[in-house]
């Protein structure tokens, strides 16, 4: 997959996204409408995007950002309704792109009127990255951005026990990439006591981490 990588929002989810695409090598560009949080992307050196301020559900802000060659299109701010309006207009810009948008439910219709669209229901970097054609589980041992790899086990008691990834309540700065070694980590997949997550993490919330999980090393 060749092209740009084209994201709205700068959120976590957005962000973290983006910076795993940049760290692959990719070209990205994030559209951010907050214009001061434009200025600390830009500011950074650890991580190498193009930003674009404006409202990504603006059509003259998404022609600047869809300019060229585009592989793919996300609208993954938290805000479903704004996401589904920036998809809109990102289709009659790059209808050959891949799409992906992030929202709570499945809009009534959306199978019918957007067959080429995935969407992404929870809050997970892994699930947005895969929808936008990253093979993130070919990747769990890269140190991406800041982020450190732990291997562990879902202990007994841990407060995560019987909860899906959409409902757990997982520290800020940390994603599961992976449960049991091969099986993709999304929003559904549940976390029972045994199981072998990666999962990816910010060096400050390692400790909150492993305490969510109840975990030793695996």
């Amino acid at each position: 997959m060749d092209g740009a990588i084209v994201i709205v929002g700068a959120g976590r989810v957005g962000f973290r996204t983006a910076e795993l695409f940049a760290a692959r090598g990719r070209e990205v560009r994030l559209v951010e409408r907050d214009a001061e949080k434009c200025e600390r992307l830009r500011e950074r050196s650890d991580v190498e995007l193009t930003v674009v301020a404006g409202d990504g559900t603006s059509p003259p802000v998404l022609e600047r950002a869809l300019e060229g060659d585009v592989a793919a299109f996300g609208a993954l701010t938290a805000d479903g309704e704004a996401n589904m309006q920036a998809l809109v207009v990102a289709r009659e810009l790059v209808p050959e792109a891949r799409f992906a948008a992030r929202v709570r439910t499945e809009p009534e219709g959306f199978r019918e009127s957007f067959e080429n669209v995935r969407l992404v229901t929870a809050s997970s970097v892994a699930a947005s990255a895969n929808a936008l054609g990253a093979d993130v589980g070919s990747a769990v041992r890269e140190h991406v951005g800041g982020m450190d790899v732990l291997e562990l086990v879902v202990g007994e008691e841990a407060p995560v026990v019987g909860r899906s990834l959409a409902d757990a309540a997982l520290p800020q700065g940390c994603l599961v990439v992976t449960v049991d070694g091969t099986h993709r980590a999304d929003g559904e997949t549940t976390l029972e006591p045994g199981r072998r997550v990666t999962v990816a993490v910010e060096r400050d919330a390692v400790d909150e981490t492993r305490a969510a999980f109840g975990a030793d090393a695996a």
